[in-house]
């Protein structure tokens, strides 16, 4: 437990010593809001929230678990609930509760990637690391910064 409000704590001082406030910290993606009436900053710090994710799993487990109850009462009989389903709109609510378990592991992934990318150039200008090293994690944060530019500007909110 210990060793964990460590590493948090130590995670905190370096995205504030890389980011001053912690409010640049996306400043190096190429994103835009996806809709007028949700801001950047509400999806990055909200929709793609380790707190909203853990509450769409929740959902999503609470879906499959009624479709197997559903499954268990009646296996022929599942495709007449699917009127049911959609008419509660969750064909779309599926799309949304996946896409935010889904953009919050590619910006935690991102986050990460950079913070280790930071770090490593730290390291390298005060040649505690070589410059094989440095160029590994410089690689492993352009390919997470790509992956998680890629899914935000293809992603859609489903209403």
């Amino acid at each position: 437990m210990k060793t964990k409000y460590v590493l948090t704590t130590l995670l905190f001082i370096i995205i504030f010593s890389v980011t001053g406030t912690g409010q640049n910290l996306y400043d190096d993606l190429n994103i835009k809001a996806k809709m007028d009436e949700e801001p950047l900053d509400y999806t990055l710090n909200r929709r793609f929230s380790s707190q909203e994710a853990y509450f769409r799993l929740g959902q999503l487990r609470k879906f499959i678990k009624s479709c197997v109850s559903l499954m268990k009462e009646n296996p022929q009989g599942i495709l007449e609930k699917e009127v049911k389903i959609k008419e509660m709109s969750l064909d779309f609510e599926i799309v949304n509760w996946s896409n935010c378990l889904e953009g919050t592991i590619k910006k935690q992934e991102y986050l990460i990637a950079k913070l280790q990318y930071e770090l490593a150039r730290e390291r390298y200008e005060a040649g505690k690391i070589g410059k094989e090293v440095f160029d590994s994690q410089e690689n492993k944060y352009i390919q997470a910064k790509d992956d998680f530019e890629t899914f935000f500007n293809s992603f859609q909110i489903v209403d």
